[in-house]
Formats: C-alpha cells, sequence, structure tokens
C-alpha cells in the first residue's frame, strides 16, 4: 500500500496493489502547490504501467475560487 498523507491531518491519497503484483511508487517534482500527487508503477503481464492519482483540494488560498461542477442533493 503506498499513502500520501496530507501534512496538516484530514485524509490523502492511497494506491493498495496485490502483493503478486510488483510495484513501486515513483517521486514526483513538487511543481504544484495546489495539487496532492501520488504516482505508481505496477507491473503487469512484463509490462510496466504508470497510474497516478491526482486531487485538488476544494479550499483554495489566495484569490483562486473553485465551483464543483455538480450540485449535491
Amino acid at each position: 500500500m503506498y499513502r500520501r498523507d496530507r501534512k496538516n491531518g484530514g485524509g490523502g491519497l492511497v494506491g493498495s496493489f496485490d502483493s503478486n503484483l510488483p510495484s513501486k511508487e515513483l517521486k514526483m517534482a513538487k511543481a504544484y502547490k495546489t495539487l496532492e500527487i501520488i504516482t505508481i508503477e505496477v507491473r503487469i503481464n512484463s509490462k510496466d504501467i504508470r497510474l497516478m492519482g491526482i486531487y485538488r483540494p476544494l479550499k483554495q488560498s489566495g484569490n483562486l475560487s473553485y465551483s464543483p461542477r455538480y450540485t449535491p442533493l
């Protein structure tokens, strides 16, 4: 299991694979301060596949605003 916990608490990202699948977390440059990113490389059928989880928290600092594209029920 690969975890990317938030430093300020309240969640984060996680990736989990069967223990029979060789996998490793790839370190990414921290170029985006407003995004949470986790990148994992997994070998399936002799091929390396890179998977990336990206999350942009709703709360943004500064003058940026964000409106969800859906209406909660």
